[in-house]
């Protein structure tokens, strides 16, 4: 996968070096900064008409459309079961009537139970592939596009060249510096790009309730590290089930607790990301965007009578974080191959699951925490049925968006 962010920096000379102008360097400033918000600009842009063309195909009536194919699909098999049933009844008074076959009292109602057993298996296995032969072609188009819309240094680079014709670029694994020249042949640096980790600078040290906390070079934004070193979002947000009731407990918990020791991680978290909605799991899902997500047919996962959650990553242990949404974290936990699109659904198939669980994360943003939550990172949260739905602390005696930036909640 392509590197999937990057941000920049424009150098201030407090004094400018002989050989060189205050005005060169401004143009030089002005030519870098307006191709690279164009550049950011036209691919929030491509992000946002590929999700406004997502919610326009996932009508009602496509809901309508898929809910009619799997009626028809039930009813071809629950005919060929009837049909089966028919015929094998028919074998049976053969028998009896050829053979004189004594055939034990119940026997009819006994194959009942096992051709209703064989059409429900049926019935799920159908409208599974129902679902996935409608949706994933709308849903992978989605994920295409946005996936698509990730920054290319390379290209990027090509088009600063054009701007800024003359000017040295000087690179590294996360740096790129672009540099002007003087007459002399001097240079001078007067932007730079960074990627990876380069783009975080420690902001707080660790204390006794708060972990390290760095900050992005360009937004300023909070982050702090998960268990793999991968930089993450300090605050977070969780689209909370009908379960979830932290104000009784307290905390959020997992499923299944914690892993057993020696358990193979990487596993768990696909096993997770897959399966997650069976009950049986030992992470607790978040998302690192404020912004509606949803599912693979796409319904929503907000829901107000459920309620959001806002953590503080700062509070929880670096171990018990995962990221399963940036490109490290993708190759480094999920697949080592790139996404591919259009494959078809194929029921435990490890590597359609693999797939699968990597384009998820494009949607979902997902971050994943181990066991549980405690109290004291639960920054704010809020339900329909409380507090008339504000944003609450735990105890829902503060309205938490007076002392926190309102840019950090959901709309």
């Amino acid at each position: 996968m392509k590197a999937d962010k990057y941000c920049y920096e424009l150098i201030q000379h407090k004094t400018v070096p002989i050989g060189f102008t205050s005005s060169a360097i401004a143009d030089g400033h002005h030519k870098i900064r307006t191709f690279l918000d164009t550049e950011k600009l036209a691919r929030r842009g491509e992000r946002d008409v590929a999700q406004s063309d997502l919610r326009g195909t996932l009508t009602n009536q496509f809901e309508r459309d898929v809910k009619g194919a799997q009626t028809r699909a039930r009813t071809g098999i629950k005919n060929t079961q009837q049909t089966f049933h028919k015929k094998h009844l028919q074998m049976m008074a053969e028998l009896r009537a050829s053979l004189i076959v004594t055939v034990p009292a119940g026997a009819a109602a006994t194959l009942n139970k096992v051709t209703a057993s064989v059409r429900d298996w049926h019935y799920k296995g159908s409208n599974a592939t129902v679902l996935h032969q409608h949706y994933d072609p709308v849903i992978e188009d989605f994920e295409r596009r946005y996936s698509a819309a990730r920054p290319d240094l390379s290209a990027i680079t090509a088009g600063l060249k054009q701007q800024l014709p003359g000017a040295i670029f000087v690179s590294d694994a996360n740096h790129l510096e672009i540099s002007l020249l003087n007459a002399e042949y001097d240079s001078l640096v007067i932007a730079v790009i960074y990627t990876g980790d380069a783009r975080f600078r420690i902001k707080h040290q660790a204390t006794a309730d708060t972990r390290a906390i760095y900050q992005h070079i360009s937004n300023e934004r909070e982050y702090v590290k998960d268990a793999n070193n991968i930089f993450v979002k300090r605050y977070v947000y969780r689209n909370m089930a009908s379960y979830d009731d932290p104000w009784t407990s307290g905390r959020f918990t997992s499923r299944n607790g914690r892993m057993p020791q020696g358990a193979d991680v990487n596993q768990m978290i696909i096993r997770h990301l897959r399966a997650a909605q069976q009950g049986q799991s030992y992470f607790i899902s978040f998302s690192t965007s404020k912004k509606r997500i949803f599912g693979s047919t796409g319904a929503e996962f907000y829901d107000p009578a459920n309620g959001q959650v806002v953590i503080d990553l700062a509070k929880i242990a670096q171990e018990r974080i995962y990221d399963v949404h940036t490109a490290q974290a993708v190759n480094g936990i999920i697949t080592l191959q790139p996404l591919r699109w259009g494959m078809q659904f194929v029921e435990g198939d490890d590597d359609y699951e693999r797939n699968a669980a990597a384009r998820d994360t494009v949607r979902t943003r997902e971050l994943l925490i181990e066991e549980a939550v405690p109290g004291a990172a639960i920054v704010t949260l809020r339900r329909s049925s409380r507090h008339g739905g504000a944003w609450r602390d735990l105890d829902g005696t503060t309205l938490k968006t007076a002392t926190l930036a309102a840019s950090l909640f959901p709309d």
